[in-house]
């Protein structure tokens, strides 16, 4: 009895579901936010989401392999892919790395890397009573003849996923 409500306590505390939203949305761009709550100190859940090739999922690569993906937090670092041929896809460019506390990055994702939009990703690890709060911040600005609806759409769907992955992985 006592060992299953050990588990439970464990559940409860380390297994917190991330929370997505679209938080604004508008003809020029739109803003998301992903947040999930995970066991470790914020300086674990900072290395853990820097070792971006362990936890992405490689559906969303373009090379297929995940393990490819390499986040280089320091003054001019990038997340950038390995391809085949001695090809390369840069993702994002750092632009400010506060180790344990907070990640930005600049670039367009996905087909937003081909759309000529400006984008920026935040992410800030926050100590909780049950470990670290991970929240990543989107915003997208720039063209789209949609208006963008189907992309933040897309886009908040692959980033949840995404949180889930590093969520998950973290708890390992």
């Amino acid at each position: 009895m006592l060992k299953l409500a050990m588990a439970v306590v464990f559940v409860l505390c380390v297994a917190a579901p991330s929370r997505s939203e679209v938080l604004a949305q508008a003809a020029h761009g739109f803003t998301i936010t992903h947040q999930a709550e995970i066991p470790g100190s914020p300086q674990s859940a900072y290395e853990s989401f820097v070792a971006i090739g362990a936890w992405w999922d490689m559906a969303h690569s373009y090379g297929g392999k995940a393990a490819a993906m390499r986040l280089d937090p320091k003054p001019g670092g990038t997340w950038q892919e390995t391809l085949e041929n001695g090809g390369f896809v840069t993702h994002m460019t750092v632009t400010q790395a506060v180790p344990g506390s907070r990640l930005v990055m600049s670039g367009g994702l996905g087909p937003l890397g081909q759309m000529g939009v400006s984008a920026t990703m935040t992410v800030t690890f926050s100590k909780t009573p049950t470990g670290t709060s991970v929240r990543l911040d989107y915003a997208v600005g720039g063209f789209d003849p949609d208006g963008f609806t189907q992309l933040a759409k897309a886009v908040d769907s692959v980033l949840a996923a995404q949180m889930q992955r590093f969520s998950k992985q973290t708890m390992q």
